[in-house]
């Protein structure tokens, strides 16, 4: 019987342990991601602080509270995420106390028996006069060896009992944590969705205002749309620039080894005309590497999904490609790259190692810089203060300037962008949040 006690309980914990492994992976997992959930929406909560200095409804608030509100129902589903996963532990603990408690009642009965047994035999088996009685010594020995291991199996029961005792205590301690850490779940959930309904409620009305201002909004989009076109245009300069250099640099080099090659061959075709080639070659559309530069833009995308943040704290405020405008209705807005909006006084830092290629000024005063990384390039522009010059190389995490402050607006947004030559490429991708 006992072995069959043994026998059972080794399954059901071959059973179980699996179950439990996942059940705590998935519960540390949602524990990270609800922690960082909470750092984001801190962030927004500060960000927002910051445009209340402002009594007037802006863009930036409406953008905050959106990102707010999808913070708050990422958290809200990732609590109710961990409460399915405590219900999951309570299934398990609960089956697992279901069988401690069986194997308890085995283990009691097995040892009942005995009991029982020497409580019926005790006048008539007597240890002592069971070894004396035996017909040899070969046979005492083994009767007194009997009599040792038998008493060492019932203290042995007693220890098992003792300690299944012990185990099904914790897990009934255990159960009742479950239970305690799902109501305060399910209160913290309760709070989230009064603090998500608030939001939403101030998020419409500060919609509502702004819509009142459409002329005004519609002025300062045209603004910043011609911002955008004079950095555009300046982007495609120093692409263009960089791709002439590199190509200059590789027929100079070209041209170089060509003149060694036949400098020896100088007095035979002195005498000879050479035909014209006419021919004119296409102009080259990719920035030309040397091997370190080549060496450069491997790692640069081989850390693809791994860049950090261009800021140390913020938040894409402004997605990649086309969106409608968040007020202005049937408004198509357009971005080469993402918006990362961050609180004031904040810096820009560099993604990768590389060599800034170009300072520009903007329209609004603002300022861009661009760095390459081989025949990559990332852009980061709306920097009030830049610390930076042309030709310097730069380490990954360097600081590149103080981004600019809108005070109408109490917004501090950095524009960040990434070319692969003359490719535009989606930043969001390419960083690590």
């Amino acid at each position: 019987m006992m072995k069959q006690v043994k026998i059972v309980g080794f399954l059901v914990m071959l059973f179980l342990i699996p179950l439990v492994a996942f059940s705590q992976g998935r519960k540390e997992a949602l524990q990270k991601s609800k922690k960082q959930i909470e750092e984001e929406i801190q962030l927004t909560n500060q960000l927002l602080k910051e445009t209340q200095k402002n009594k007037q409804s802006s863009l930036n608030q409406v953008m905050l509270l959106k990102n707010q509100i999808g913070k708050r129902e990422s958290l809200i589903t990732t609590i109710n995420s961990q409460v399915s996963n405590i219900d999951d532990e309570i299934i398990q603990n609960a089956n697992s106390l279901e069988e401690m408690t069986t194997q308890l009642d085995k283990l009691k009965q097995e040892y009942s028996k005995m009991a029982y047994y020497a409580w019926v035999h005790r006048k008539t088996f007597q240890p002592l006069l069971f070894v004396l009685s035996a017909d040899d010594f070969n046979q005492a020995y083994r009767r007194m060896n009997y009599i040792q291991q038998y008493t060492k199996y019932r203290k042995r029961q007693v220890r098992l009992i003792q300690e299944k005792q012990l185990q099904i205590s914790g897990k009934v301690q255990e159960l009742k944590g479950n239970k305690n850490d799902k109501l305060s779940l399910m209160d913290s959930e309760q709070k989230e969705r009064d603090k998500l309904n608030k939001e939403q409620e101030v998020k419409n009305k500060t919609l509502g205002e702004l819509k009142k201002r459409e002329t005004e909004l519609r002025k300062t989009l045209r603004e910043k749309e011609q911002a955008n076109k004079k950095l555009q245009s300046s982007i495609q300069g120093v692409i263009n620039e960089e791709i002439r250099k590199a190509s200059v640099n590789k027929k100079t080099k070209k041209t170089s080894k060509t003149i060694a090659k036949n400098k020896t061959k100088r007095n035979v075709a002195k005498n000879k005309v050479e035909p014209k080639d006419n021919k004119v070659s296409d102009a080259p559309t990719e920035i030309a590497l040397t091997k370190e530069e080549a060496e450069l833009s491997s790692n640069f995308s081989g850390n693809k999904g791994r860049l950090p943040m261009p800021v140390e704290k913020g938040m894409i405020s402004s997605s990649f490609g086309t969106h409608p405008h968040p007020v202005l209705a049937g408004v198509i807005v357009n971005n080469n790259g993402i918006d990362l909006v961050t609180q004031a006084g904040s810096k820009a830092r560099c993604v990768f190692n590389g060599v800034v290629s170009g300072v520009i000024s903007l329209p609004n005063g603002a300022k861009a810089v661009i760095v390459r990384h081989g025949d990559y390039l990332t852009v980061y522009s709306n920097l009030n203060t830049v610390f930076v010059r042309t030709g310097q190389n730069l380490n990954t995490k360097q600081d590149i300037g103080v981004i600019n402050t809108d005070d109408e607006d109490s917004k501090t947004e950095l524009h960040f962008e990434l070319w692969h030559n003359k490719l535009i490429q989606n930043p969001a991708v390419w960083i690590t949040r």
